[in-house]
């Protein structure tokens, strides 16, 4: 009986010791507690996971005795993981980073909170069209962009291919790069993985070339901005399936991913001697810049070609700007969110300096999501060619948003390109019209669902 008593008694008090140490650590409970804001990052590059713990530990040093952030890291497939948890279990961080294609299936869920209030009509005013077209639903705004990230260059082995007469003015169209390809395999000088050149491959196939998609259907993505109808049957689908045909039944190019992390890091196959030319994304340029030093005077970099040279990537979109942005729960406390707010205008509003320091660290290779960061860059010498950082902001420039519509349509794309990758070398046109109609069904299919896109009229 007294054993039971004196458990009873011990648990008592251990709840309300609990209780005690949360009135003085988590806010908003009473005068001078300290409002704890817990924020889960996917895990990024070293260079960004240093530069976010400095800016973690100058921010609780700021505000000490009034905010204090705790950062989660989560690699890769974990990160998902472990957010979805936390909703499920009514225990969503109060703030945390996500992709612009996954930020729509948030706000739609009630997830994100309206940011609108939070800011001015200046602050909101910076933010870029580039970026503003994804993280503004209805004129709301439902996250604060870190950066831009453009899915595509083509990246090349200057001091190789400049030995057979290459130039960047060479690497505009599909044809010019079936003669590159030509030229090294007749002149031996393909590397020792055998190929001249990297193309996406598995999923990235659909999605790394929605640009390329976008720029051969003349500005349309593959269904309609309402998502009631298909571009799927026109040329320009069929032509960007050529150019996998024709790198693909020529051997030029592998069927499967051969770096660490596929076309992640596809770029980095330069510097290992896989291939001498590779679609990349910005981000490559950073992983270069930090794992391959030795290799910066020997890369260059230039929009991914296209069709014709009239519709050249310096002139037209060949790339969808993808990043990452940063999410303030809507089932947080009012206290929580301010203490959100106040990280984000610490981290990327009060001193555009501060938040340049990061695109530095990234050696260029994103793109700045406001006009003031981007002005605060003018003056700044990156480490890496300039001409990267040029065609980093060109492409970003023209950059398109990634679409919203269904992953069964990004898959289906990627099936057509890679059965034409790997086809029958001998008619192409016979080929495709067997490739296509197997497509062509599956987006009937699609299409009979009667999906429509909800964010049409609701975008900034």
């Amino acid at each position: 009986m007294f054993k039971k008593l004196f458990l009873s008694l011990a648990l008592l008090l251990s709840i309300f010791t609990l209780v005690a140490c949360a009135s003085k650590t988590e806010g908003p409970e009473g005068p001078g507690s300290v409002t704890k804001t817990t924020m889960y990052i996917y895990q990024p590059e070293d260079y960004a996971v240093q530069y976010l713990k400095n800016l973690q530990k100058e921010f609780n040093r700021e505000y000490n005795g009034k905010y204090k952030i705790d950062m989660k890291f989560y690699y890769q497939l974990q990160f998902y993981s472990n957010l979805s948890t936390a909703i499920e279990n009514g225990n969503c961080p109060d703030i945390y980073t996500i992709s612009y294609s996954n930020l729509a299936s948030y706000v739609a869920n009630g997830y994100a909170e309206n940011l609108n209030g939070y800011f001015t009509e200046t602050e909101l005013n910076d933010i870029v069209p580039q970026t503003a077209s994804q993280v503004f639903f209805n004129g709301k705004l439902y996250a604060y962009p870190w950066f831009l990230e453009p899915s595509t260059f083509l990246f090349y082995r200057k001091d190789i291919l400049s030995q057979v007469g290459i130039g960047p003015e060479n690497l505009v169209t599909y044809e010019d790069i079936y003669q590159a390809c030509t030229k090294l395999v007749k002149n031996n000088k393909v590397p020792k993985a055998g190929f001249p050149i990297y193309i996406p491959v598995g999923i990235p196939r659909g999605w790394a070339t929605i640009g390329m998609q976008y720029n051969n259907l003349g500005g349309k993505y593959v269904v309609s901005d309402d998502w009631s109808e298909s571009y799927l049957g026109e040329q320009g689908i069929k032509d960007l399936a050529r150019f996998y045909w024709e790198v693909g039944t020529n051997g030029w190019c592998p069927q499967q991913d051969m770096t660490e992390r596929g076309f992640e890091d596809a770029a980095t196959g330069l510097c290992l001697d896989y291939w001498l030319m590779a679609f990349a994304g910005s981000w490559d340029i950073a992983r270069i810049m930090e794992d391959y030093p030795e290799y910066v005077d020997k890369i260059g970099i230039v929009p991914a070609p296209t069709l014709t040279s009239e519709k050249n990537g310096s002139v037209y979109t060949t790339a969808t700007n993808g990043g990452w942005n940063f999410v303030v729960s809507s089932s947080s406390s009012a206290a929580k969110k301010e203490a959100a707010i106040a990280f984000i205008k610490y981290a990327f509003i009060n001193e555009p300096s501060r938040a340049a320091e990061f695109f530095v660290s990234a050696h260029g290779s994103r793109f700045a999501p406001t006009k003031t960061i981007q002005k605060a860059l003018e003056s700044v010498t990156y480490d890496c060619p300039k001409e990267w950082v040029d065609v980093v902001k060109t492409v970003a420039e023209l950059g398109i948003s990634e679409p919203r519509y269904s992953w069964d349509i990004i898959n289906l794309v990627n099936d057509l390109l890679a059965e034409s990758m790997g086809a029958d070398g001998n008619d192409f046109d016979s080929e495709y019209s067997r490739i296509y109609a197997g497509q062509k069904a599956k987006m009937d299919v699609i299409m009979s669902r009667g999906e429509r896109n909800p964010y049409l009229e609701t975008d900034n």
